[in-house]
């Protein structure tokens, strides 16, 4: 059940960085030499967001730490993450943005995040995204 949620979860989480990636470049593409915004040609818009957008390419199996609840802890958030996705699809510099109360499940959200891998986006800049993983323990 909880895989389930999880799944649709990240499913959410892959058209919301898509998204992401889509303001990224309007803010790219707007930009030129003199700081003044050029006029935008939608076919211009198009080509970019089609060549610059996120597929998640690679994601280790979820499975939960032994033991991930310490004592006096109690599951409080679902956590929210804050990572870049390199050029070359590599997940780095992951943030925890919101804990979840537990310090295991925190460390342990943090390493499987970091291991997703992306489909390489050569000739992209590097985008930054937030997102929130819903854990279902059901």
């Amino acid at each position: 059940m909880w895989k389930t949620s999880l799944r649709r979860c990240l499913k959410t989480l892959e058209i919301f960085m898509r998204t992401v990636a889509t303001l990224i470049l309007f803010g790219c593409l707007a930009r030129c030499a003199d700081g003044q915004a050029k006029p935008l040609n939608k076919e211009k818009i198009a080509d970019a967001v089609k060549k610059c957008k996120t597929n998640l390419a690679y994601q280790p199996k979820l499975k939960l730490p032994e033991n991930w609840l310490g004592n006096g802890e109690k599951y409080v958030h679902e956590p929210v993450l804050k990572f870049r996705i390199a050029r070359d699809g590599t997940v780095y510099d992951v943030k925890l943005m919101r804990r979840t109360g537990a310090k295991k499940l925190d460390a342990y959200i943090l390493r499987y995040v970091s291991a997703w891998k992306y489909k390489p986006m050569p000739g992209c800049e590097e985008i930054e995204t937030t997102a929130s993983i819903t854990i279902d323990f059901e």
